[in-house]
């Protein structure tokens, strides 16, 4: 059998995938340059269109987080504007309050200083209505033992107080007898009450002004002080100011001065001889003169009671 010049030439495949190559390429690996090309370009573009979806996504989120960010912001500034403004209100409202409360302590004050002022005037008042009270029982009990000295041309007045040996004596001011011891004469009236009887000058001290009287009849004898009563002291004058009898006035010891102590209680002529009495009903002293001038107001004296129960008797001090 003859062979034909012109005999096709033996297939090839390819050695890789085993696929019959065309015009000695393989259609699976050997591909046209084109295609390469636009297979080497697909890469790059996922690459890019990567980048671009992630950095848009980023874009966003910084965008999203952007407008959260700043709404957040707004959200807070306005909330702290509210709570400044309420702040404001607050401490408005708390200065409203303070000046309230500082009103009220100023009214308090202004209260209590008024409460104060009424229990000062009702003490003082309850004071003065113990010592009214007491004054009375004080006057009744020292009307008893104060008695009138009466003589042709003076009228003055006394009081009992008890020796050392207990006798109930009468003492007055000298010149209260004055007038009846110059002349010889001893004999004087004692008035008390609707009652009179006679009572004999026993001794007089003309240096001091003063005298003893012995009563035909005794009486309660007043208790005696020998201290000195104090400047300020509340004290009561007792006696026959013209001849009215019993009559009492009240005052303060305002001085002490050389053997005389100086008061306020109102005194009028026919007090000399009578008693100066403290407020619990002891004798301080024995009233002998009052100043007397136009414009001289509550300026009147006693003798100590020391001066007179060392001078001219003795005397049975209170204890």
């Amino acid at each position: 059998m003859a062979i034909s010049s012109h005999a096709q030439p033996p297939a090839r495949f390819c050695t890789e995938c085993g696929a019959r190559l065309l015009d000695g390429r393989c259609p699976e690996h050997d591909v046209p340059s084109s295609r390469a090309s636009h297979a080497a370009v697909l890469p790059s573009l996922r690459q890019v269109l990567t980048l671009t979806v992630v950095s848009g996504g980023v874009l966003l989120a910084v965008v999203v987080g952007g407008f959260f960010l700043v709404s957040r912001q707004q959200m807070i500034d306005r909330r702290v504007n509210e709570l400044a403004a309420d702040f404001r209100e607050t401490r408005m409202e708390l200065e409203a309050v303070g000046e309230r409360v500082n009103q009220t302590h100023s009214l308090s004050e202004k209260v209590g200083r008024q409460l104060a002022e009424v229990e000062a005037r009702l003490r003082e008042t309850e004071r003065r209505q113990a010592e009214q009270s007491d004054l009375t029982a004080l006057a009744s009990s020292l009307q008893q033992s104060v008695v009138t000295i009466a003589t042709p041309w003076v009228l003055g007045s006394g009081f009992f107080i008890a020796d050392r040996r207990g006798t109930a004596v009468v003492v007055t001011n000298y010149h209260v007898v004055e007038d009846v011891w110059v002349r010889g004469d001893r004999e004087v009236d004692v008035r008390a009450k609707d009652e009179s009887y006679g009572g004999r000058i026993q001794a007089v001290s003309l240096t001091h002004d003063l005298a003893v009287i012995q009563p035909e009849r005794s009486a309660a004898t007043l208790p005696v002080r020998l201290e000195a009563p104090k400047i300020g002291e509340t004290v009561v004058a007792v006696g026959s100011p013209l001849g009215l009898e019993g009559t009492i006035s009240t005052g303060i010891v305002s001085g002490l001065r050389d053997q005389r102590i100086q008061f306020t209680a109102p005194v009028g002529p026919g007090n000399s001889g009578g008693p100066l009495v403290d407020e619990s009903g002891r004798v301080v002293g024995l009233i002998v003169e009052k100043a007397v001038g136009v414009g001289v107001e509550g300026i009147s004296f006693a003798i100590p009671m020391e001066v007179v129960c060392s001078t001219i008797t003795s005397c049975q001090e209170a204890q």
